[in-house]
């Protein structure tokens, strides 16, 4: 079960798949596959790949 933490942004059609953290103020954008935690403050796209931290 994904634990996601306060003020992410999660993009239509996005999937978070296992036991996943991902850290206060994420954006994760649409489409995106979700395998591993993600940080706090940190924008994801595509298939995990971090374009920007906070």
């Amino acid at each position: 079960m994904p634990k996601i933490g306060a003020n992410v942004f999660i993009g239509p059609y996005a999937m978070i798949l296992g036991d996943i953290k991902i850290g206060d103020n994420a954006t994760i954008g649409a489409g995106t596959l979700v395998m591993k935690d993600i940080e706090a403050g940190a924008t994801y796209t595509g298939n995990t790949k971090m374009i920007r931290r906070r």
